[in-house]
C-alpha cells in the first residue's frame, strides 16, 4: 500500500514538472441553454462594441467562452443562421433578443468572428418573443407543458413546470396568467396554442399553493417563434379554455407579492 501511494506521488510531481494537463485554451463543453440579453451601448470599434450582453436565466453566473465564469458575457453577435427562417425573420428576431423581448437558446461559441478568435458568438437555435405585455419578467423562468394528465375532480395537476436551465421541476394545476397585463385575447391563445401543444409555453414567475392545488403565477410569458417544430393536437372541446377560465382562473396572492 505504502509502494502504491509512493509510485502515484511520484507519478503526479512528474506530470507538474513538465506541464502535461489540459491545455489552458481548451474550449469548455458545449450546452444548449436559455439566455436573455441586453444591447451593449458601449461606443468602440466593432465587433469589440456593439454587440449583445447575455446571461443564463435562472443562474447567478454565466460561463463565457474563456471558461470563466461571469455575470453576463459579451456575444459579438446572435448568429441565428441554424434556424429555417427568412434572413428578414432572422433579423427582426435578432433585434428583440438584443432589446430582452425575447428568450435565445443556444450556445456561447468561440472562434466564429473572422479575424477575431477572443470573441463569443450566441449560436442560436430556438426563440420564444415575449408577449405585447412591456411588464418585466420577475421570478423564475419555467417552460410549461401539458403532461397528458386528465381528471374528473380537482385540483389537477395537469401541466408539467421545468425551471430552465436546471433539473428542477413540478406539476402544477392551474397556470395563471392575468398578472402578466397581456390582453385577455393573447391570454387565450397562449394557454391554447401554447400549453396544449408540444412545445409549450415560456413563463416567469412562481408556484404557489392554492388550496389543494399548486398554481403557477405568470408575471410574462413567451411563445415559440423559431427553431421548434411544433406537434399539432387535436383538442377536445373540454379541453378549450374559454374567456371565464383565463380571467377567473387567478390566484389569491397576499399584497406586496408578484
Amino acid at each position: 500500500m505504502t509502494s502504491r501511494a509512493f509510485v502515484v506521488g511520484l507519478l503526479a510531481c512528474v506530470l507538474l514538472l513538465t506541464g502535461i494537463g489540459p491545455a489552458a485554451s481548451d474550449p469548455p463543453r458545449s450546452v444548449s441553454s436559455y439566455y436573455l440579453a441586453r444591447a451593449d451601448p458601449r461606443l468602440c470599434p466593432s465587433p469589440f462594441c456593439g454587440g449583445i450582453w447575455v446571461r443564463l436565466v435562472n443562474r447567478e453566473k454565466t460561463t463565457c467562452g474563456d471558461g470563466a465564469a461571469r455575470s453576463e458575457c459579451y456575444a459579438a453577435m446572435a448568429d441565428l443562421r441554424p434556424m429555417r427562417n427568412t434572413e428578414e425573420a432572422r433579423a427582426r428576431l435578432a433585434e428583440l433578443i438584443g432589446e430582452g423581448r425575447a428568450l435565445a437558446r443556444g450556445n456561447l461559441v468561440r472562434g466564429l468572428v473572422p479575424g477575431f478568435p477572443e470573441l463569443d458568438v450566441l449560436v442560436v437555435s430556438e426563440v420564444w418573443t415575449a408577449s405585447s405585455s412591456r411588464v418585466r419578467p420577475r421570478g423564475a423562468f419555467y417552460r410549461l407543458r401539458d403532461n397528458g394528465v386528465r381528471c374528473i375532480t380537482t385540483p389537477c395537476f395537469s401541466t408539467h413546470a421545468a425551471v430552465l436551465n436546471t433539473g428542477r421541476h413540478d406539476d402544477v394545476s392551474d397556470v395563471d396568467l392575468t398578472r402578466t397585463g397581456a390582453p385577455r385575447k393573447e391570454q387565450l391563445g397562449a394557454r391554447t396554442r401554447g400549453l396544449l401543444t408540444g412545445a409549450g409555453l415560456i413563463s416567469s414567475g412562481r408556484v404557489l399553493r392554492a388550496g389543494k392545488g399548486r398554481t403557477f403565477i405568470a408575471t410574462q410569458f413567451y411563445a415559440p417563434r423559431a427553431g421548434l417544430k411544433l406537434e399539432r393536437v387535436r383538442l377536445a372541446p373540454e379541453d378549450v379554455p374559454g374567456e371565464a377560465d383565463v380571467v377567473l382562473g387567478r390566484a389569491e396572492i397576499p399584497d406586496g407579492q408578484p
